[in-house]
């Protein structure tokens, strides 16, 4: 099906349509859809840009204009791959893992995108995805049936088969899992704001307005925490480049909340989990000490149990942490079975590649966060709500990431909005600017309908 998605594409129009479309085939593929050979798992996104490579190839259509960006992905792939050498654990498919997990969805991004305009071509394509989504998030949360898993005979995750909260399924869709698939669709509420602002001024279909209100019913149906705070900051971020006269309020109160948040920790842990309904009272001895456990106190605890593993990894880390019995001797038998989910990024890529890995990840995403946002500021005011809102959406999955391991189900459209926010930033600085930039949405997208004449354009309405 995505073979002949792509050729139509290609036959019917162009090279960019089917880069579009493929983003579309590898959004709603379903990521649990994988050939294992060796240590590489080939799934749909993968063979996807395969395909697109070509295509692109074939074409003329490329990557243009390298960064910064691009230099640290490399660096954290050629650290990954030195770690793995070092620890005799390198391979032909070891290396295609890591290409796979943190090179082809960055490149994915950055052949979608590879001029400002292309986000306006994609921006249709997205609220499309964000609709299908958070449309099958409710329908599986609320019948408690995933249509994918019936028609392909597979029974699905045990969180979301199991794990009932307020008498709701947490959704799972496509991904096999309800954070992985919450936070693709929080990942999503920069389109789907934007398509409505868009749809509000008739540039787009009408339907699109409802878009972010499906999209927050689509989040809160996985009944995932993390997901939901996602969500709550990419709100935040698409309110404070919206409306300049809001910025002061926003991070008083973003400043607010989060030194509440740290002062009054403990009890913020208590109700944490007291809404997922964790159990009470349940206690292991780490090192002698005794420590209260719960699913939510499982994060914090890893710091403990790995502590040791964690200052003897040094500047390389251990290659593949869990790929030697000697790992095993760092934790304690009877802690094993516990702590055997790292639901930590940090903490695993530290494990995996040490302090070198852990510095090359947080370049990467706080340079792509610290230069998509100041394009959002100075430049491309017609663009500055979605990719304002898209930079602060990727600065929450950094945070949420100290809660959950940088699986491939979300980490795709992670380092895929990171791709792209690069190939804007690059495509801003080659036009220095220029005032055909600020017009440029006008020009290359007209609106279907004709626009009432006090209808002005965003970015010419008094709110740059």
């Amino acid at each position: 099906m995505i073979v002949v998605a792509l050729l139509v594409s290609v036959l019917i129009s162009c090279a960019s349509l089917a880069t579009r479309v493929g983003w579309v085939c590898a959004m709603l593929a379903p990521a649990w859809l994988s050939r294992g050979v060796g240590a590489l798992s080939i799934d749909l996104r993968f063979m996807t840009l395969g395909l697109l490579a070509v295509i692109c190839i074939g074409s003329g259509r490329w990557i243009k204009g390298w960064n910064w960006v691009d230099l640290f992905v490399g660096v954290l792939t050629v650290v990954a791959m030195i770690s793995l050498q070092r620890s005799q654990l390198f391979g032909p498919s070891e290396c295609l893992v890591i290409l796979s997990t943190w090179v082809v969805p960055y490149v994915m991004g950055r052949l979608v995108i590879t001029k400002l305009s292309d986000l306006d071509q994609l921006l249709p394509y997205a609220c499309a995805v964000c609709l299908v989504l958070s449309t099958w998030s409710v329908v599986e949360s609320t019948t408690k049936v995933n249509p994918l898993n019936v028609i392909a005979g597979r029974g699905g995750s045990r969180i979301a088969g199991e794990n009932y909260r307020m008498n709701l399924r947490r959704a799972e869709g496509p991904l096999g899992h309800p954070i992985y698939f919450g936070m693709t669709i929080a990942m999503l509420f920069p389109w789907s704001i934007e398509g409505a602002r868009q749809a509000w001024n008739n540039q787009l279909p009408r339907l699109f307005i409802v878009t972010p209100i499906l999209c927050a019913a689509g989040v809160f149906c996985t009944l995932s925490r993390g997901p939901i705070l996602v969500l709550a900051v990419s709100i935040g971020s698409a309110l404070f480049f919206w409306k300049p006269a809001w910025r002061l309020p926003l991070g008083i109160l973003a400043f607010a909340a989060l030194a509440l948040m740290v002062a009054a920790w403990p009890i913020v842990v208590d109700q944490l989990e007291s809404l997922s309904g964790e159990e009470q009272g349940h206690t292991v001895t780490i090192n002698g000490d005794e420590y209260e456990y719960s699913g939510t106190k499982h994060r914090t605890l890893l710091y403990i149990v790995y502590a040791s593993a964690m200052q003897d990894a040094g500047w390389l880390g251990h290659g593949k942490w869990g790929a030697k019995t000697d790992h095993l001797l760092y934790v304690e038998p009877e802690l094993r079975r516990t702590f055997r989910s790292i639901d930590n990024h940090y903490v695993l890529l530290i494990l995996n590649w040490g302090i070198a890995g852990l510095i090359a990840f947080l370049a990467l995403g706080l340079f792509a966060i610290g230069s998509s946002s100041q394009l959002a500021f100075v430049g491309a005011p017609a663009y500055r709500v979605l990719i304002g809102s898209m930079s602060g959406t990727i600065a929450a999955v950094m945070l949420l990431l100290l809660t959950v391991w940088f699986s491939n189900g979300f980490g795709f459209s992670w380092l895929c909005y990171i791709g792209m926010l690069s190939s804007s930033v690059s495509a801003a600085n080659k036009t220095k600017h220029s005032p055909r930039m600020a017009t440029h949405r006008i020009a290359s997208a007209p609106p279907r309908r004709k626009i009432r004449a006090n209808a002005e354009p965003f970015h010419q309405a008094g709110h740059v």
